[in-house]
């Protein structure tokens, strides 16, 4: 696992994925995104200069007015790092995991539930009005913002259906020169649960991850998904913690 999780630092965190209304920035230190959000997710710089790193990044987000999220990593380094961003006014997250999925390892039979990929406003809404149902989440401009991605080679949606009610949705993110796939939002209406449509979500990022030619599906999974993806096959890579810096 230690050459996979090197392999997703280099890949994935240092390399991030730029979409719609998002810059890579990168310093003498620090790798982030801004634009919708900012998110610094790699750095090097060694233990004595941790403080002042941190405060540097602070003290630009505050003078911009926004919030900024700085996500750290069980394996991470230096040592001193969350402590630093403590003492600087970031609030810690509840923690998730790291987890990962070898494509070619995906053995689970093909499932009859109907999931597609979101190619018209019309279905968007369908996947919008999912992720509202299984997470409380509002639209808050993501209607614009993932319609504006829906022709990216690079970004899927895909909603899955039950008698042409939407009842399953999630997103796949394919990074450039990247062996790993990511995985967001997974998520089921509540009444539809634990009828395999979860399983079926999976599996259709698995065909196309595998017509794409990745290696890995990686996701930042919460303790209510976690053991449902490690039924499917994903392994543990890390505990992260997100650290948020309130505008």
């Amino acid at each position: 696992m230690n050459k996979i999780l090197e392999l997703y630092d280099a890949e994935v965190r240092a390399n991030p994925v730029a979409t719609a209304g998002l810059s890579v920035i990168r310093d003498e230190h620090i790798v982030r995104l801004e634009g919708a959000f900012n998110y610094i997710c790699s750095w090097t710089f060694p233990e004595d200069a941790t403080e002042q790193v941190v405060s540097e990044q602070a003290e630009y987000f505050r003078e911009r007015g926004e919030s900024l999220m700085w996500r750290v990593y069980s394996h991470d380094k230096p040592g001193n790092l969350e402590d630093c961003l403590k003492r600087e006014g970031f609030a810690a997250s509840p923690s998730g995991t790291l987890i990962v999925l070898d494509v070619g390892a995906w053995e689970h039979s093909p499932c009859e539930h109907d999931i597609r990929r979101v190619e018209t406003p019309e279905m968007l809404r369908d996947y919008l009005a999912v992720a509202a149902a299984a997470f409380g989440d509002e639209d808050d401009g993501k209607f614009e913002y993932f319609s504006k991605l829906l022709s990216n080679p690079k970004f899927a949606l895909f909603t899955g259906y039950s008698d042409e009610e939407p009842v399953v949705s999630g997103r796949l993110e394919i990074p450039a020169n990247s062996s790993f796939g990511q995985l967001f939002g997974g998520g089921v209406c509540p009444k539809n649960r634990g009828k395999g449509f979860y399983r079926a979500l999976v599996g259709a990022r698995v065909a196309l991850a595998r017509e794409r030619g990745l290696k890995y599906l990686s996701t930042e999974a919460r303790e209510t998904s976690r053991p449902i993806l490690e039924k499917l096959g994903f392994v543990t890579l890390a505990k992260e913690t997100t650290w948020v810096l309130s505008s």
